[in-house]
């Protein structure tokens, strides 16, 4: 009897020592790490085409990740270091919202990093900037948008 329960104990504390180390995706939910929110005016399949172009052009691979069940929710993770380890990570936790009559489809993006720096600040620009221009990569300078054409009167 006393030797099941010691097993028992080595394999319940083997179980605790292989835990994974480290920041996870829930604790950098924290409103505390949040940057802020914005909005992206495209819906889920949109997003995913920016992100597949991206990775074509720069060879970048962000992960994206829908919410099982909830198909209107979803996760970019963004990791310049080319690693899993979040505390360096951009994370956006994302809603897509329906057209309306207000409003075309869209998402919301909020934004979430463990450090804030010059250098992290960069990894959200560029992060955002793969929606609008995917073919883009990290450090090529954002093209000045086209002039509207006056109409005459």
């Amino acid at each position: 009897m006393k030797k099941t329960a010691m097993v028992l104990t080595l394999v319940l504390l083997a179980g605790c020592a292989a835990q994974q180390q480290g920041l996870r995706e829930t604790d950098l939910r924290n409103p505390e790490l949040m940057r802020g929110e914005k909005l992206i005016g495209m819906n889920f399949p949109k997003l995913q085409g920016a992100l597949f172009k991206h990775q074509a052009a720069c060879g970048e691979a962000l992960t994206f990740k829908v919410d099982a069940g909830q198909t209107s929710y979803a996760t970019i993770i963004y990791n310049p270091a080319g690693t899993d380890i979040l505390e360096h990570a951009v994370m956006l936790d994302l809603v897509q919202h329906k057209a309306n009559f207000l409003h075309d489809e869209r998402v919301k993006a909020t934004i979430y990093t463990y450090y804030w720096n010059a250098g992290v600040e960069d990894s959200v620009d560029h992060v955002l900037r793969i929606f609008s221009h995917p073919e883009l990569c990290k450090g090529d300078p954002t093209p000045a948008p086209e002039p509207k054409e006056q109409s005459a009167r």
